[in-house]
């Protein structure tokens, strides 16, 4: 194995990776079970609503009323996910947060196999693995019935399906199986929740910058996969069911794409390092100036407004509305916004053009390149629509970072990233588990 060009044997010694990753999540998993109040916690946040669904699932059967025609945001994958074993567990809110312990911790799985095709040392995989357990709002969602622990070992599960294939020999089995899969993984992952379209976005285009027409293969799946979607769009009358379509509805808002920018600076930020210190410096450079330029037009011009309310909710809720909230729409609060929005356009910049590395092989550029896309159109993707937008709607277009970081950050600085977020995961346990 040699910069993440795998000839042979593409998982050897992945099962000490695989080890090394569950136990830390695991750990992690465990210490916020039993350092919370999450045990004693009753049903709060979306999960009163999502239990009454998997519980009229379990207790009326899997008719078309109780599976399909319910009343929600997520994508019928997710109950399914949680109504299968609930009718072995049970359905009471405590049952189904420990299903949420189980995705969070079996994330590992993956993310071990990942950290093989990439030629990650033991330790660089315990790091990633770490990393990965202290994104923002992902070990706190993880106690909790939510979505997202399923969602992102789902998405894991799509990076290691397309790094296994551009690991096998051209024409080798893996590189024909490999599209088949993550046809099957979009087409299931869609019906659960939508922002699976940057994942697999950012998988079709770097596949087609590598292989050009030969990526034949990923777009048909994609396509299909998409195709598969329609019968419950057209069931529900649009990307999520009737009652929540203003919600969640489709609709052109740019101050969305403000508030993202600064909501991702947590991730973002260190990865300015890279744009200066690397090779091809000069041209990093000049991204990041056309990234903070980007930022700045949208914070002068696209400012959001963290009192906007769309069905009674506030349309901008998280950490960034919590911290400049309070400043109202004060000159301070608008300088404040506009020069953060510059900041953490450099700094998304910065994040595309990470991956860039000459020495990169096979693996650990399309790895690298299908995180940093991720996060492009995942953040690109709320400029088009008019529904809430939370700070942790960003979890699923950075599950791939603690990657990234582990490539493309000095350990330092990985120790430095690592810290920060240990204090926002301490910060929302707060919040949020007790």
């Amino acid at each position: 194995m040699e910069h993440g060009c795998v000839t042979s044997s593409p998982f050897r010694g992945g099962l000490r990776h695989v080890v090394i990753s569950v136990a830390i999540l695991l750990v992690v998993g465990v210490v916020l079970r039993v350092g919370s109040g999450v045990a004693s916690l009753e049903a709060s946040f979306d999960e009163p609503g999502m239990q009454s669904i998997v519980e009229r699932i379990v207790t009326e059967g899997w008719s078309v009323a109780a599976a399909v025609d319910y009343e929600d945001t997520k994508g019928p994958a997710f109950f399914w996910l949680y109504a299968l074993p609930a009718e072995v567990t049970g359905a009471d809110v405590g049952s189904l947060r420990l299903l949420s312990v189980a995705f969070f911790v079996l994330a590992g799985i993956p993310l071990g196999l990942i950290a093989v095709l990439c030629g990650l040392r033991p330790g660089q995989t315990a790091g990633a693995a770490t990393l990965y357990a202290l994104l923002p709002y992902n070990a706190v969602l993880g106690q909790l019935f939510m979505s997202e622990p399923s969602f992102l070992l789902g998405a894991l599960l799509l990076l290691l399906v397309f790094a296994w294939s551009m690991a096998a020999e051209p024409g080798g089995a893996a590189r024909r199986l490999g599209p088949v899969l993550f046809g099957a993984l979009v087409a299931v992952l869609l019906h659960h929740r939508p922002h699976i379209v940057a994942c697999a976005g950012a998988i079709v285009i770097v596949a087609t910058v590598r292989d050009g027409a030969r990526s034949w293969p990923w777009w048909t799946a994609c396509i299909v996969a998409g195709l598969l979607r329609i019968p419950l769009f057209v069931r529900w009358g649009g990307v999520v069911s009737p009652d929540f379509q203003e919600r969640a509805g489709l609709g052109l808002r740019m101050e969305s794409l403000t508030y993202l920018l600064v909501a991702l600076l947590p991730c973002t930020l260190l990865l300015l390092w890279g744009a200066v210190k690397r090779e091809g410096g000069r041209a990093r450079v000049v991204l990041v100036g056309v990234g903070a330029a980007v930022g700045l037009v949208l914070g002068l011009t696209a400012l959001p407004d963290l009192d906007a309310t769309a069905g009674g909710r506030l349309v901008f809720m998280g950490a960034v509305a919590t911290t400049l909230g309070p400043l109202g729409d004060s000159t301070l609060a608008c300088a404040a916004f506009v020069a953060l929005s510059a900041l953490g356009g450099a700094c998304l910049a910065a994040t595309l053009a990470a991956p860039g590395g000459e020495r990169d092989g096979v693996v650990r550029g399309a790895v690298l390149r299908v995180a940093a896309g991720t996060a492009i159109l995942g953040w690109s993707m709320y400029g088009l629509t008019r529904g809430a937008v939370y700070d942790r709607y960003l979890l699923p277009f950075v599950a791939y970072f603690p990657l990234l970081w582990t490539l493309r950050l000095p350990w330092p600085l990985r120790v430095v990233q690592g810290a920060g977020l240990l204090i926002l995961l301490v910060k929302l346990t707060m919040s949020w588990l007790s």
